[in-house]
C-alpha cells in the first residue's frame, strides 16, 4: 500500500487524510462530553479543545482540493482526452466529495454544541463567522505546504502566512474565492444533507 501511488499522490495519503478529516469529530465529540462533565476546569478544557479543533478543521475542505493532484498527470491524446489516467478524476473527485460531507458536519456538530452552550443564534452564525478562518488555514496549507501542527512548531511561518493573506491585495482574491466557496458548499449541503442532530447514527455525538 505504501507503493502505490496516483500519479505522485501516495494511496496511504487517502486514509491518513481521511482520518485527520475525522478529527475535528472527535475534538466536537470531547467538547460536549466536557461541557456535561463536573471537571473543575471544563470550561478551560473546553477552550483548549475548541482550539485545538480549529487548527485540525481545515482538513477536511482540504480534502476538495486535493483533486489539483491530477494537473500534469494525463497523457493528453490527439483528442485532447486523457485516456491511460482517466480514473484519476473520478477517483480525487469522490475523495472530494467525502471531504464535503466531512466539512459540512464538523461545523454542524459545533453548531449543535454551541447551541447548548451559548444560544441558538449564536450557534446559527457560527458558519458565518468560521468559514473564512477555515477559508484561510486550508490556503496556507495549500499554498504554503503548512501542516496543522505548524501552528506549533513553525508558528511565525504560520503568522507570517496569515498575514500575507489578510494584507496583500494579490493573495486576499483567493481567499475571498475560497471563502464564498466553501459558503456555498456549506449552505448547499444545508439543503441537501440531513442535519447532524437528526441522523441516527450521529446522535452519539453529540448529546
Amino acid at each position: 500500500m505504501f507503493d502505490i501511488y496516483v500519479g505522485d499522490y501516495p494511496v496511504y495519503f487517502v486514509f491518513v487524510n481521511i482520518l485527520l478529516g475525522l478529527t475535528p469529530f472527535f475534538l466536537g465529540y470531547l467538547l460536549i462530553k466536557l461541557y456535561k462533565s463536573n471537571y473543575k476546569f471544563k470550561s478551560f478544557l473546553q477552550f483548549i479543545t475548541f482550539f485545538v479543533w480549529l487548527i485540525f478543521s481545515p482538513n477536511a475542505p482540504y480534502m476538495i482540493v486535493d483533486i489539483r493532484h491530477i494537473n500534469g498527470f494525463c497523457e493528453v491524446s490527439q483528442t485532447n482526452i486523457c485516456t491511460n489516467n482517466a480514473w484519476h478524476i473520478i477517483f480525487f473527485f469522490i475523495f472530494g466529495l467525502l471531504g464535503w460531507v466531512f466539512y459540512f458536519y464538523m461545523i454542524d456538530q459545533i453548531r449543535v454544541y454551541l447551541s447548548k452552550v451559548l444560544s441558538k443564534n449564536f450557534a446559527k452564525l457560527f458558519p458565518v463567522i468560521i468559514t473564512p478562518i477555515i477559508s484561510l488555514g486550508l490556503l496556507i496549507g495549500l499554498t504554503e505546504r503548512l501542516n496543522t501542527w505548524d501552528v506549533i512548531f513553525n508558528f511565525t511561518n504560520v503568522v507570517d502566512a496569515i498575514f500575507s493573506y489578510l494584507m496583500l491585495a494579490e493573495n486576499q482574491h483567493n481567499l475571498i474565492a475560497f471563502t464564498i466557496g466553501l459558503y456555498f458548499l456549506y449552505y448547499l449541503a444545508k439543503i441537501l444533507f440531513i442535519p447532524i442532530n437528526k441522523l441516527k447514527l450521529a446522535k452519539k455525538w453529540i448529546t
